[in-house]
């Protein structure tokens, strides 16, 4: 009888040592150590899957050193008429924070073009260099703005809020005052453009940092020259 007990108490460790594992991994997973909660995307063809999936919650994922949660909600689309999901995207686990609005070409961009530690010592060059040169500046309906490019479609700019603001080319269009049927003719077409091009080269398939192919001009600078002061 007494072995009996003994091997009981034994068995009883068992499922008590597999639930803190799994809290162990759960807070590792938390904090960006252990995939768990999270995907890991090694590969421009990998980050692509992960984008298409029909899931539409807000996931994390891994990728060329950015750390992000994605998710589509189509009811929070910021453009009428466009036949294509839209997806928010935070810093992972950075609930507070409101998710920007991006399309496929941009969130793919934002991925690629910059590693997550390229565009951080990038962020920090710009709140402390006075001598950086943007990448297009002007006076638009009385306020001076400054935009640096952070890829073909993604954009730090100064002047639209009392800090520097990362922004992706579709929403910062629409904040200038681009109209919608403008973007639908000249932003879109662009950035589909690139896209294809991108899931058409060889470096679809290769892991990070890869160098995507440059998109041909910035249709939002041209506009912005157009109609600035």
């Amino acid at each position: 009888m007494g072995e009996k007990t003994t091997k009981l108490n034994r068995l009883w460790w068992i499922p008590g040592v597999l639930i803190i594992l799994f809290c162990l991994l759960w807070v590792l997973s938390i904090y960006g150590l252990f995939p768990l909660t999270y995907s890991v995307a090694k590969t421009p063809a990998a980050l692509n899957e992960f984008l298409v999936s029909p899931r539409d919650d807000m996931r994390g994922i891994k990728v060329n050193r950015h750390f992000l949660e994605i998710g589509k909600r189509p009811s929070m689309q910021i453009l009428k008429g466009y036949d294509e999901h839209m997806y928010l995207v935070r810093p992972y686990r950075k609930t507070r924070l409101r998710p920007r609005n991006m399309t496929m070409p941009e969130v793919m961009d934002r991925c690629i073009t910059l590693s997550g530690h390229e565009l951080e010592d990038f962020r920090a060059k710009i709140n402390t260099s006075m001598d950086l040169s943007p990448d297009w500046e002007g006076d638009l309906s009385g306020n001076m703005i400054k935009i640096f490019k952070a890829g073909n479609f993604n954009y730090i700019v100064i002047g639209l809020n009392i800090k520097p603001i990362f922004i992706a080319q579709l929403e910062l269009a629409k904040r200038l005052g681009m109209e919608e049927n403008v973007i639908l003719l000249r932003i879109i077409p662009a950035q589909k453009r690139w896209y294809q091009d991108l899931l058409s080269s060889p470096g679809m398939k290769s892991e990070f940092p890869i160098s995507a192919t440059p998109a041909e001009k910035d249709e939002l600078f041209d506009w912005l020259d157009e109609h600035k002061r």
